[in-house]
This record gives C-alpha cells, sequence and structure tokens, in this order.
C-alpha cells in the first residue's frame, strides 16, 4: 500500500513541476514580448529624434554661412557632416549616416529650390511604424529652419501656403499630419521612403 501512495506522490511532483515551468515559461515570453515592444517604442521615438537633431545641426550651417552650399560643394555631404562633427554621432557609421532603425539617411540639395536655400534629408527603409511616427512631428513651432514639404513614398505633403490649391480634399496633403493620413501615406509593411525639406 506504501508503494502506490510514493507512486502518486511521485506523479503528483511531476505535474506541479509541469505547472511551475509552464507559468515561468509563459511568464518569460511575456517579459520578452514588453521588452520587444519598449524597444520598438523607443526606436520611433529615435528615428522622430533624429530628423530633429539633423535639421537643427545643418540650419547651424546656414546661420554661418548665409546658405548651404558648403554641403553640397565637398562631395560627400554625409562624410562632412560625419568629420565636422554635425551629425549626431550615433547616426555616423563609416562616414554614412543611419537611422536607429538601420536605414540609410542622406542630406540633398531640393532640385526646385534657388540659390541653395533648402535641403532635403532623406530617410529610407522605415518600417510602417516608425514611418506614421516621424509623419506627425509637430512642426508648428517654428524652430531653427523651417519645413518647406514632406514626401512620404512619393506622395508630397505640403504646407498650406506651398500646396498648389491650399488645403483641400483633391488630393493635396498639407500638415498638421493626422493619424489616418499618415497610414494611408505610410503604406508598406517597410521598406517606407520620407524626404523631409527644410529651408
Amino acid at each position: 500500500m506504501s508503494g502506490i501512495n510514493k507512486i502518486n506522490q511521485s506523479g503528483a511532483t511531476m505535474l506541479e513541476a509541469i505547472g511551475v515551468l509552464t507559468i515561468i515559461i509563459m511568464l518569460g515570453v511575456s517579459i520578452i514580448k514588453l521588452i520587444n515592444s519598449i524597444y520598438a517604442i523607443f526606436t520611433q521615438n529615435m528615428v522622430s529624434g533624429e530628423v530633429r537633431d539633423l535639421q537643427k545641426a545643418i540650419s547651424d550651417i546656414y546661420r554661418f554661412e548665409g546658405n548651404y552650399n558648403v554641403l553640397f560643394d565637398n562631395g560627400d555631404t554625409s562624410k562632412y557632416l560625419c568629420d565636422n562633427k554635425i551629425a549626431p554621432f550615433q547616426m555616423c557609421v563609416n562616414n554614412k549616416l543611419r537611422s536607429r532603425s538601420g536605414g540609410e539617411v542622406r542630406i540633398d540639395k531640393d532640385p526646385n529650390a534657388e540659390n541653395n536655400d533648402r535641403y532635403a534629408i532623406i530617410f529610407e527603409d522605415l518600417s510602417q511604424k516608425i514611418c506614421v511616427n516621424a509623419a506627425q512631428i509637430n512642426w508648428s513651432k517654428d524652430q531653427r529652419s523651417s519645413i518647406y514639404s514632406l514626401t512620404i513614398n512619393n506622395k508630397t505633403v505640403d504646407l498650406p501656403k506651398n500646396a498648389p490649391s491650399g488645403c483641400d480634399n483633391n488630393g493635396n496633403y498639407c500638415f498638421p499630419i493626422s493619424a489616418s493620413v499618415a497610414m494611408k501615406l505610410c503604406n508598406k509593411e517597410k521598406d517606407n521612403d520620407m524626404v523631409f525639406v527644410f529651408y
């Protein structure tokens, strides 16, 4: 009789151990999901911060030079910004600019601008969440240089004064961008491109 009780007790102990292991595994999976979620939010906010940091740093060039020629006269804008410690240090990887999301960042002339008085910050290969978050940056506060337009996946968002017929429902997108418009423009799961033009 005591042998049967020992078998029952060891079976119960095995079930208890399996139950405890199951709870530990479920807690571990939940913690990993929470950490991944927090990191995703951190990355989204970092890219928005990188846009602002680059914009502020480059605007200082205009303050000293009166134009952005020095950016483009040296050939490789990214190398110039990294070598002269103008770009945020965490974005400089082998004299190239990279966003926190891993995509390349380029600085270019606005081909439609006269006298090099506008420049473009181009973020490539963004996820949809990062793109939506960066699209909704509040540009209403006038900083050292101002936003002129934003192009997301070849669709341009203008300030009302720059839009061809003002802000209307005829396919013109204007600031501020709502979440629903941002979702419409950042329509790819990944590989979204954003071109911020400042003056």
